[in-house]
């Protein structure tokens, strides 16, 4: 990603049609004017930031701004902002991560509050904060919203949140590395990620400690790993808990 300010972002001009097209330029150049000078810098350094994704959207979906590290979130290593600016939301991604957003997004607009979803995505687990930025720069009359996004291991209970902000699950998954993985196989890992033995783990599944040790061989297996404890250390790098076991894979 490029350092310095955020309008040093590549991308490409949105297409026509509708309302006035805005480039990802366009947009940082004129949040950062409307901002004052101790919010512009903390925009600044956030977008600036290898380990933040940042995002502006428009009240229709679209991506107004990105920096290279959200499309690296969302997408992959090699991905780039360039490719995903000026499109919406849902020709960017499966059509149930578009309309959760969108309704974080509705949410957001009508409680005044922040939301903050958290998603398993790509093996990872991250939190998606959207807040309201009253108009699109440069844009009069046209709603916008920030996103931005985290990847945060370990337990999600652990992660601060202010009052004001209302927390929301994901009801999708994209498992990335672990998708090779069975809904039992997930939950045997989620609780030996969580600190317990064989032991625990089959006393809370109600399975038999040699059912649970042979879901441990064929995750091994599966993910290529040598003992639990590099099993442990994968889960709480994702996340993972049982209810991900659950959710819709897309």
């Amino acid at each position: 990603m490029n350092g310095g300010s955020p309008n040093l972002e590549a991308g490409r001009t949105p297409p026509a049609g509708g309302a006035a097209a805005l480039t990802p330029t366009t947009v940082a150049t004129e949040l950062q004017r409307q901002l004052p000078d101790a919010a512009r810098a903390v925009f600044e350094a956030t977008a600036a930031d290898p380990f933040v994704g940042v995002a502006v959207l428009s009240d229709t979906g679209r991506i107004e701004y990105m920096n290279d590290q959200c499309a690296r979130l969302f997408v992959g290593t090699d991905a780039r902002a360039a490719d995903l600016v000026g499109r919406t939301l849902a020709q960017c991604f499966p059509s149930e991560c578009a309309l959760e957003s969108e309704e974080a997004m509705h949410r957001v607009r009508n409680s005044h509050r922040a939301v903050s979803r958290r998603k398993l995505w790509l093996g990872s687990q991250l939190f998606i904060n959207y807040s309201y930025l009253t108009e699109l720069p440069g844009a009069p009359g046209r709603g916008a919203f920030l996103m931005m996004v985290h990847h945060v291991g370990g337990d999600a209970r652990s992660v601060p949140h202010g009052p004001e902000v209302d927390r929301l699950e994901s009801g999708v998954v994209r498992l990335g590395r672990l998708d090779c993985l069975t809904a039992q196989e997930l939950r045997v890992m989620a609780l030996i990620g969580a600190g317990l033995s064989v032991r625990e783990t089959a006393k809370a599944m109600h399975r038999a400690e040699k059912t649970v040790e042979s879901h441990c061989v064929s995750i091994h297996r599966k993910l290529k790993i040598n003992d639990r404890v590099e099993m442990a250390t994968l889960a709480h790098q994702a996340g993972l808990t049982l209810a991900d076991a659950d959710r819709r894979r897309v």
